[in-house]
């Protein structure tokens, strides 16, 4: 045991003593070639320097100072294969640098020779030994434009541009390339950025115009953008688009819609506003969306129970476009919810005037005039009543309910002959309203007479007493066709005590707000 130990020591010691030999043999060798290399003989530092690598091939200044020999000798692809292994032996900054600045040297010589992909694996390398060097990234990025590689150059320019952020003619490369690409925000973008850098360069102030000059592409891309409902990228769009040509009425309409699609309303107001003032309020489509962005937010007001600040609204977008029906329609609708419908009757008389047929307003004004009718029943004011009744019935002629009511009215007014035609109206439009048909029962004779006259089956007998309202057989034709006659006889049954009181044919006014959007 003890000799083997012993014997392994023994072994260790030699190859230590040994590898010191090696390496002092080496660094004869790296000192004997520095001395030619100084003295300017090169092939014999080479040869020097070739037999210390043989020795030991762990040692970077070796391989660094061959590379420098075989670059004074012009052979840069030995010069480079030198530094590159130097460098990964040991990563030294310095010679990163160098060996950097080589591999483009080297890149430069290729793309002479059209050697494109040679180039490209060059500044690739050299961007590995010094990923700062701006060169290698311009170099690299030309050489991709050269092979129509667009996306991989627009690639290391912006890469160039983050390290070298004041470098306009870089902003002009990559604009004229991202427009070639029609990506005209990028663009745009980069023009814009030029000018902040350069204002005065010729070659800056010459793209700047162009791209002016090209606004329609942007204009057409926001377009896109809003058809897709894509609104914070068109923003964008158009705010490079605004930077570019402030003058240009269309992207200020266009940004307002976009923000007004954002719920950012505001906004949208101050662009649509400042491109009516751009067009001294002359341009039909700024006006037309201001007034729909008025109507939007005022209509959100309202639902917010905001109606002060509603009502401004709304009187902004008439102020704009006092023709428009639908927006008498919506301010009416707040009047009405601040009870003052005095004012809701006006606007929606306003909306009447302009939109005859519009069906909203007719019914928003029949409900109106119904409550006011109902209003002076209970204060049996019967002539105001009976008149409310027929304004609304002007509005909506076929609602049954307007129909009995004013016939009720004009029964308490003792005026029985629009009663009777009223009720006779009713049971046409409503077979079924035991109202009408009761109040009927007081101009017409029994049932029994009516079924003797006409030679009809009675009925069969009730479980309650039955008040069939029917007209007098003399006038019965006055009253109903026969085959409506005879169903009546045969299938209506009356209740004995019919609904007396008004108030319990009254129509549900809650439900009458529909949307409000101005198209």
């Amino acid at each position: 045991f003890f000799f083997c130990c012993g014997a392994r020591c023994i072994v260790a010691r030699m190859q230590t003593e040994a590898a010191k030999d090696v390496t002092r043999a080496a660094n004869e060798k790296l000192k004997l070639g520095n001395k030619y290399f100084r003295l300017g003989n090169f092939d014999a530092a080479i040869v020097e320097l070739t037999k210390g690598i043989f020795l030991s091939e762990k040692d970077p200044e070796l391989f660094l100072v061959r590379g420098k020999c075989y670059m004074k000798l012009g052979d840069f692809k030995s010069a480079i294969s030198n530094y590159q292994r130097a460098y990964k032996l040991d990563s030294c900054q310095k010679t990163g640098t160098t060996l950097s600045r080589m591999l483009v040297a080297e890149g430069l010589s290729r793309l002479e020779n059209q050697q494109l992909p040679e180039a490209i694996y060059c500044f690739s390398e050299a961007l590995l030994c010094s990923p700062g060097n701006t060169t290698a990234m311009m170099q690299k990025a030309f050489t991709h434009i050269g092979m129509h590689q667009y996306p991989k150059a627009v690639e290391e320019l912006e890469k160039l541009c983050t390290i070298d952020n004041g470098n306009f003619q870089v902003l002009i490369v990559l604009a004229k390339i991202h427009r070639f690409l029609k990506n005209n925000t990028a663009a745009a973008t980069c023009v814009q950025r030029a000018v902040e850098l350069e204002p005065n360069n010729p070659d800056v102030r010459k793209l700047f115009t162009d791209f002016k000059g090209g606004s329609t592409d942007l204009y057409r891309d926001a377009t896109d953008c809003l058809l897709t409902d894509d609104y914070e990228k068109a923003v964008s769009i158009l705010d490079r688009a605004i930077e570019l040509a402030p003058l240009d009425v269309r992207f200020w309409i266009r940004r307002g819609v976009a923000l007004r699609r954002m719920g950012q309303h505001d906004k949208a107001i101050q662009d649509l506003t400042h491109a009516c003032a751009l067009t001294k309020n002359t341009n039909h489509d700024a006006l037309r969306q201001l007034t729909i962005t008025y109507n939007e937010l005022a209509v959100e007001l309202h639902s917010a129970c905001n109606y002060q600040r509603a009502l401004t609204f709304f009187g902004l977008a008439i102020a704009n476009e006092p023709k428009v029906a639908v927006l008498y329609l919506n301010r009416g609708d707040v009047f009405r919810d601040l009870h003052q419908l005095d004012r809701a009757t006006n606007d929606y008389k306003t909306g009447i005037q302009l939109d005859a047929g519009n069906i909203e307003l007719r019914r928003r004004l029949a409900l109106l005039y119904d409550a006011r009718g109902l209003t002076f029943v209970d204060e049996r004011l019967y002539r105001e009543a009976a008149d409310s009744f027929a304004e609304a019935i002007h509005y909506l002629p076929n609602v049954p309910h307007f129909i009995l009511h004013h016939g009720l009215a004009c029964l308490e007014l003792e005026e029985l002959s629009k009663a009777h035609a009223d009720f006779k109206k009713v049971v046409e439009l409503d077979p079924d309203n035991e109202v009408a048909w009761s109040r009927l029962k007081q101009f017409v004779a029994q049932e029994e007479d009516v079924i003797s006259a006409l030679g009809l089956r009675p009925p069969p007998p009730p479980k309650r007493v039955v008040e069939t309202a029917l007209p007098l057989v003399a006038k019965y034709e006055e009253v109903l066709p026969a085959d409506t006659v005879k169903r009546m006889i045969q299938t209506r049954r009356v209740s004995k005590n019919p609904v007396r009181k008004l108030r319990d044919t009254k129509l549900n006014y809650a439900n009458c707000n529909t949307s409000r959007k101005l198209g």
